[in-house]
């Protein structure tokens, strides 16, 4: 929460989706989704998989390969939505945690049960289908979102940041 917070940047990219690009993180969905949008995918890229990289581009996606964990805010920031579409075995949890510490809404995809648990109602479930995906995105980019960016920031430092974590260790430790 002290690296990954909202920070003034334009907001060149419609939506972002920083994951590896690996099948596990269906890509493949994530492009067809966003077809037709200005969107950002991050991410190393699997030699065995080249595919994952190639549909992106053939979507006109803007990529990007090997960003280092300190420049990842700026790119969040300079997004309007992170969009998650990984497999439900896989998760996505801190692609979530990272993009609510920024203050952006995350989507997801409803078979995604790890990041829903984790957003606890601060994002939106869609099924994975890139046109429902799509509806979805398109509402909230035209300005109807249900989301409160600031109470999803506010949940994060709550619940997930070193503040909350180091409170919980003191009141574990007083009660020996």
């Amino acid at each position: 929460t002290q690296t990954f917070k909202p920070i003034k940047q334009p907001k060149i990219f419609d939506v972002i989706y920083p994951a590896a690009f690996g099948l596990w993180k269906r890509k493949d969905l994530f492009a067809k989704a966003v077809n037709g949008l200005t969107a950002l995918t991050l991410g190393n890229i699997q030699e065995q998989e080249p595919e994952c990289f190639d549909v992106c581009v053939d979507n006109g996606i803007a990529v990007s390969s090997d960003i280092p964990q300190e420049a990842l805010p700026y790119f969040y920031n300079m997004s309007k939505i992170c969009l998650i579409t990984t497999v439900p075995e896989i998760g996505g949890q801190r692609t979530a945690l990272e993009a609510m510490a920024c203050g952006l809404p995350v989507v997801y995809t409803k078979d995604s049960v790890l990041v829903a648990e984790l957003v606890n109602g601060h994002g939106v479930a869609v099924d994975p289908d890139p046109i429902d995906i799509k509806r979805v995105l398109m509402l909230m980019l035209s300005g109807y979102s249900k989301i409160d960016k600031d109470q999803s920031r506010d949940y994060i430092l709550q619940n997930y940041s070193e503040k909350h974590y180091a409170d919980k260790i003191r009141n574990a430790i007083s009660q020996c």
